[in-house]
């Protein structure tokens, strides 16, 4: 959460959250607290690869590769 709070301080516009090792649930929780961030800050969010919790944390975007 620090450096997505430094980012967005720093001026970033846009935020890939990309967790390959953690658990789904975990995985949630951060990405619904980096979503809020982002919409405070008015950046744009994206989950990487996870569907189903780009749909729950209301993230702006998804990246598949």
């Amino acid at each position: 959460m620090e450096i997505t709070r430094a980012a967005l301080a720093g001026g970033a516009r846009v935020i890939q959250l990309r967790d390959k090792v953690s658990d789904k649930g975990p995985m949630l929780e951060t990405a619904i607290e980096v979503s809020d961030l982002c919409k405070e800050a008015g950046a744009l969010f994206f989950m990487n690869d996870h569907a189903d919790i780009a749909v729950l944390c209301a993230a702006d975007g998804l990246h598949v590769r």
